[in-house]
């Protein structure tokens, strides 16, 4: 007969690749598995869950909590424990730094629940997005636009949006500065080298 043993996580987060960990023995002939009454999605097959020990299934895409059922021709096991699959938390913000900066300032965004698929605005332009650090309370970084203008900032993931209570603040670039130029002598269409920022 099929048994299990443990499952992790208790707690599954609703993502694209998510899935649920079963240990136990003779998995391997299981020919359904479910949380409560909600059919799972799982590989199977001896070469699949070698040992019969571990079970893969795919957690569902939809809200449900229940114990595991693994029913295989030879009998049928059922979790001790009971599992929840629910949406992710919506992002919130803590600070972001710097406060204000001309266009193409690297801007930190620290908070939660940042990871999912995020997408960054102030005053409804996009910023573009360049990682992060971290899993659920990270570190996020984007880059103020070119057309953008002083605001806040928002953050939106597909469980909801966080808008900051501080306003960015877009300052002009600051104008060239030429420090010292490396030729002081030429001819018509020789290059010349300037140094300074």
């Amino acid at each position: 007969d099929p048994q299990i043993f443990a499952v992790q996580p208790l707690v599954v987060l609703i993502a694209p690749l998510a899935i649920i960990a079963l240990d136990g023995t003779n998995l391997q002939y299981a020919t359904e598995v479910k949380i409560g009454s909600l059919q799972l999605e799982f590989d199977r097959g001896p070469g699949i869950v070698p040992g019969g020990r571990f079970l893969f299934p795919r957690a569902p895409t939809n809200e449900v909590s229940g114990r595991i059922t693994v029913v295989t021709p030879y009998g049928v096991a059922t979790s001790q424990e009971s599992v929840t699959v629910r949406f992710p938390d919506g992002p919130i913000i803590t600070d972001f730094n710097p406060k204000s900066g001309p266009v193409d300032t690297i801007v930190q965004i620290a908070g939660e629940n940042l990871r999912f698929a995020p997408q960054f605005r102030i005053n409804e332009i996009n910023l573009p997005y360049f990682g992060s650090t971290g899993d659920s309370t990270f570190v996020a970084v984007a880059v103020i636009a070119t057309n953008a203008l002083s605001g806040p900032i928002t953050v939106i993931t597909p469980y909801g949006k966080a808008v900051t209570s501080e306003i960015f603040t877009v300052t002009p670039a600051e104008p060239p500065v030429i420090g010292r130029v490396d030729s002081q002598t030429g001819r018509p269409g020789d290059s010349m080298l300037l140094y300074g920022n």
